[in-house]
């Protein structure tokens, strides 16, 4: 398909087979059980689309750009995503299965529900997203940048985290299993109940950050700077500390078991251990 124009489109029960879309622009259509394998677009426009039971496979989507998408019950294997931008994008309840994305561009996302296996995000832009019961397995982030993000009982295994940049996130009973996180920045995030075993944590700036009823297991810190933090009742276990920089930090109810702390720095520190 070549320079395709399509408008309040209804499709139900297509299965589309070595696709191949270029230039085209999608407005008001309404999927239903559709199956594309090995489909490819390049510049393609979708606005108001609709899609219900969706599967994907082996797709690759070039400079796509998606307006008030929604996508309920999607399952997507292998797919490629280069210069995505999505605007007021609704996802409930997606399966995504060896995902590549590069240079994506998300305001406005709301995602429940989704399960991520083998993600790889490179230069992804995120404003304003919801995230409620997402998992991700063995996903990979680089230079993410996200701002104003709320998450809810987020699990994560395996992530790893590099040059990631966070401005005002809420993170609400997260857990995180063996995740690396390296250069990543952190203004204004509030986590609440978060669970982190065995994480790995280098060269890491965080500012005005507050932490309710965190539980840390194994944590090694290399090259912390920490700004304004609070914390409440936090249990650390096996605790490795290098080099770290404190500023005006608050810990309270505070329980720690065979912490290390190898040169740290103390500054207007206020430490109460119960």
């Amino acid at each position: 398909q070549v320079g395709i124009t399509q408008v309040g489109i209804t499709q139900v029960g297509i299965t589309q087979v070595g696709t191949t879309q270029v230039d085209t622009t999608q407005d008001g259509i309404t999927q239903v059980g559709i199956t594309q394998v090995s489909t490819t677009q390049v510049g393609t426009i979708q606005v108001g689309i609709l899609q219900v039971g969706i599967t994907q496979v082996g797709i690759t989507q070039v400079g796509i750009t998606h307006f008030g998408l929604t996508q309920v019950g999607t399952t997507q294997f292998s797919t490629t995503q280069f210069g995505t931008t999505q605007f007021g994008t609704k996802q409930v309840g997606i399966t995504q299965v060896d995902i590549t994305q590069v240079g994506i561009t998300q305001v406005g996302i709301t995602q429940i529900g989704i399960t991520q296996v083998g993600i790889t995000q490179v230069g992804i832009t995120q404003v304003g997203i919801t995230q409620v019961g997402i998992t991700q397995v063995d996903t990979t982030q680089i230079g993410i940048t996200q701002v104003g993000i709320t998450q809810v009982g987020i699990t994560q295994v395996g992530t790893m985290h590099v040059g990631i940049t966070q401005v005002g996130i809420t993170q609400v009973g997260i857990t995180q299993v063996d995740t690396t996180q390296s250069g990543t920045t952190q203004f204004g995030t509030t986590q609440f109940g978060t669970k982190q075993v065995s994480i790995t944590q280098v060269g890491i700036t965080q500012v005005g950050i507050t932490h309710f009823g965190i539980t840390q297991v194994g944590i090694t810190q290399v090259g912390i700077t920490q700004v304004g933090f609070t914390q409440v009742s936090i249990t650390q276990f096996g605790f490795t500390q290098v080099g770290t920089t404190q500023v005006g930090i608050t810990q309270v109810g505070t329980f720690s078991f065979f912490l290390i702390c190898v040169n740290p720095s103390f500054m207007l520190f206020e430490d109460f251990f119960y």
